[in-house]
């Protein structure tokens, strides 16, 4: 062997071990770079994973609230629709009450909200038509130290009368009456029924 095929053996010997070296650090880099990155989707995949089980939990939470919230609702309309009924019922009770039993019941009205003057005092058509003969010679004196004419117009109301004292006029009709005192009715009411 000649000195220049020793000089370039030795070189293709330094080139191979150079290049041997070469691809060896190559490869470690590569699987540094494969356990990094498979490190890191792993840290991902269970970010994301937690991220979904908390929006999820979330999704949940909120869903069963507004079940919560929506039976609620439901429950309070359900127990209004019940509180209107027996408004409704007792309006319905009240003005098919018998003639004698109504009428009554009126007079103690008109006592009760009547003023010690001069006043005019409206019904239903209803009513004038049913009204009894000693109650309507009864009424111009019902109101101790007052005089009522009956009006020549007619109420639109299911029962009850309106008093009309000059310019003010008093709705004692029994929508009026039960409306006024609804609050305090419907308490009691509730309680009754819930």
């Amino acid at each position: 062997m000649t000195g220049l095929e020793k000089i370039v053996g030795r070189i293709g010997d330094e080139s191979s071990r150079e290049t041997s070296g070469i691809i060896a650090e190559a490869h470690a880099e590569a699987d540094r770079i494969i356990e990094e990155a498979t490190r890191k989707a792993e840290e991902e995949e269970k970010r994301i994973i937690a991220e979904s089980e908390a929006e999820s939990a979330a999704i949940v939470s909120r869903a069963e609230s507004a079940a919560a919230l929506s039976k609620k609702q439901q429950l309070l309309e359900a127990k209004g629709e019940v509180i209107e009924e027996v408004f409704e019922e007792a309006l319905r009770s009240l003005c098919n009450l018998p003639e004698k039993d109504y009428f009554s019941m009126i007079r103690k009205m008109i006592i009760k909200y009547g003023r010690r003057e001069f006043g005019k005092i409206m019904f239903s058509k209803r009513d004038i038509d049913r009204m009894p003969f000693d109650f309507k010679t009864a009424l111009p004196t019902m109101v101790e130290g007052g005089r009522l004419e009956l009006d020549s117009r007619m109420a639109e109301i299911s029962g009850g009368f309106i008093l009309r004292y000059g310019d003010i006029e008093e709705n004692c009709s029994f929508e009026a009456i039960l409306k006024e005192r609804r609050e305090e009715l419907q308490e009691e009411v509730q309680k009754i029924l819930f």
